[in-house]
Parts: C-alpha cells; sequence; structure tokens
C-alpha cells in the first residue's frame, strides 16, 4: 500500500504560483447533518444537507510576492480559483487535482515574533464545493 509524505505539494492562488510559501495545506470537506426525524419515531432519522468546504493553507509571508497576491484578493472581495495537488506532477490517480472558487475573508499579512520567521494562516473559504479531477 502507497502511503503518502507531502513534500511538493503544488498550490496556485488565483493562477499565480504559490507553492514555495507554502508550510502546510489542509483541504476540509463536510456536508450538514440535517435532523429530520418525524413524531412518532423512536429513533433520530438523518440526511445529508448541503457541503461546506473550506482550504487552509500556511504561509511563510513574503513581501511583495505572496502579499501581492493576497492582499487585492481581500482588498477587492472578488473570487478567484484555488487549485492544489499533493505534488507538482501531472495529474493523475496518484497526484488527484483539487479545486475550488473561493473568498479571502480574513488576513493577517504580518505574523510573528523577534528571531522568528513571519507566517500567515489563510482559510479560503470555498464558494460551493471542492471538485477533484484525476485527469
Amino acid at each position: 500500500m502507497a502511503k503518502t509524505i507531502i513534500t511538493d505539494a503544488d498550490v496556485t492562488v488565483n493562477s499565480v504560483a504559490v507553492s514555495q510559501y507554502v508550510d502546510s495545506v489542509e483541504i476540509n470537506s463536510s456536508v450538514d447533518d440535517v435532523d429530520v426525524t418525524g413524531m412518532g419515531a423512536t429513533a433520530r432519522e438523518h440526511l445529508p444537507g448541503l457541503r461546506d468546504d473550506e482550504i487552509v493553507v500556511n504561509f511563510l509571508q513574503s513581501f511583495p510576492e505572496l502579499d501581492g497576491t493576497l492582499w487585492p484578493l481581500l482588498e477587492n472581495a472578488t473570487e478567484f480559483p484555488v487549485v492544489i495537488k499533493p505534488t507538482s506532477g501531472s495529474v493523475s490517480s496518484s497526484n488527484p487535482s483539487f479545486t475550488a472558487s473561493c473568498f479571502l475573508l480574513e488576513y493577517s499579512p504580518l505574523s510573528g515574533s523577534v528571531g522568528e520567521r513571519s507566517e500567515t494562516s489563510v482559510t479560503f473559504t470555498c464558494n460551493g464545493a471542492v471538485t477533484r479531477a484525476i485527469t
């Protein structure tokens, strides 16, 4: 059974390659649990509701490169694509592409203490579901 060690994740934000600034990446997908229990039931009944996806990336800050990409997305409140692959290789069943149309609703461009690296954790709010492709 193949196992994956992440060393070469490929991240693109608004068509800008930002992988060299990525420290960690996480794609979170969830579906609401809707209680549809009716009167007289003796146990709860559930149905899947709406999907709610987000992408969380911890970046090593870089001015003007990374900040120059992220700040306008927050400032202009525009929707943009985010594409993530486990490696920089071609899309395949062993290297799927995850794509979402996102908004940046909050951003901390500067964070750190004396002598530490400047990082920023960014949550991209997906407008719809993340899609997965293998071709």
